[in-house]
């Protein structure tokens, strides 16, 4: 028998932006699942929010589904959902109560049409369908990257190509606050061969990037606040189409590898606040910098000092060289 559909809803079958903010009552969302054009989700300091879909009927309609699904099928929900954002959710758990079971773990469900992704503060989220076709961009902040398992897990079948692995057309990666970052699997984030963006900031367990060189596609990387980060690797030689690399708040770093004189295409530098870093590769009089800064850095700083500093011959190509102190 079908879910039965209240006539306030039926109303709202063209719906395509569904928001909610600040509302401290509301402990589950449902029927959302019956909206075909809903295309943006937005909720924002949901103070009593568990589950985002709670209609049981549909749930168990679904899971259903996906049992009896082989392990190569996906079970499509929210058939246009294009944007999803989740901030200040501090209770949200999930999207439907009753997942310790394994056997009733819905592991074939995605999200087909979902483009973009933020989630922020929502310490308790663990689990989200798959979003394997994830293309513009994923944020997270204060969260754990649990939230990425299903989707890293996911095999497409063997007929998929190298295009269609989980998240191979992202572009776009921000990781903010992520409590469990060095257990983050490696196996996962080689499927990001589209990625273009990547910012991590304020993750103590990020020590080093071993990983960083599967991410050939990479023009922007970003690191800030990161205090545990003691080197960068060789493999960083792998990022020829790197424009910008911008280091920040790591005072446990003390060097820069020489493999940078593979980044052919760098055209910005920026290093800040780390404080025992203290010379820079020779190799970097090769690169076709446009802007050099050096920041809160002393040691650096003294060596990179226009025309008297150790290292000033190593920068003294770029047209616009920033050393404070």
């Amino acid at each position: 028998m079908g879910v039965r559909i209240p006539s306030w809803v039926s109303s709202l079958t063209n719906l395509v932006h569904f928001g909610l903010n600040k509302n401290r009552r509301l402990q589950h969302l449902p029927l959302l699942n019956q909206l075909p054009f809903l295309k943006f989700v937005t909720l924002v300091e949901m103070e009593a929010l568990e589950y985002i879909w709670i209609d049981e009927e549909s749930v168990s309609n679904v899971l259903g589904a996906s049992s009896s699904s082989s392990s190569s099928s996906k079970t499509s929900f929210f058939p246009s959902l294009s944007s999803l954002e989740i901030r200040y959710c501090l209770k949200v758990k999930g999207w439907w109560r009753n997942l310790d079971d394994d056997d009733n773990e819905p592991r074939h469900l995605l999200l087909p049409s979902l483009s973009e992704l933020v989630i922020e503060k929502c310490p308790n989220l663990t689990y989200m369908p798959a979003f394997p076709y994830l293309k513009e961009r994923l944020e997270l902040s204060g969260c754990s990257w649990k939230v990425l398992e299903q989707t890293m897990k996911m095999k497409m079948g063997a007929a998929t190509t190298p295009t269609y692995f989980p998240l191979s057309q992202l572009q776009k990666l921000q990781l903010d606050q992520i409590s469990n970052f060095d257990s983050l699997p490696e196996e996962g984030l080689r499927n990001l061969i589209s990625l273009q963006e990547l910012y991590i900031q304020s993750c103590d367990g990020l020590v080093s990037l071993p990983w960083i060189g599967i991410l050939t596609s990479l023009q922007t990387l970003k690191i800030m606040r990161c205090p545990n980060l003691t080197s960068l690797p060789q493999e960083i030689r792998n990022l020829t189409s790197l424009k910008e690399l911008y280091i920040s708040g790591s005072p446990n770093l003390t060097s820069i590898p020489q493999e940078i004189r593979n980044l052919t295409f760098l055209k910005e530098l920026y290093i800040s606040g780390c404080p025992n870093l203290t010379t820079l590769p020779q190799e970097i009089r090769n690169l076709p910098l446009i802007e050099l800064t050096i920041s809160g850095c002393p040691l650096l700083g003294q060596r990179c000092k226009r025309q008297i500093g150790e290292d000033w011959p190593f920068i003294a190509h770029v047209p616009f060289v920033f050393v404070d102190g």
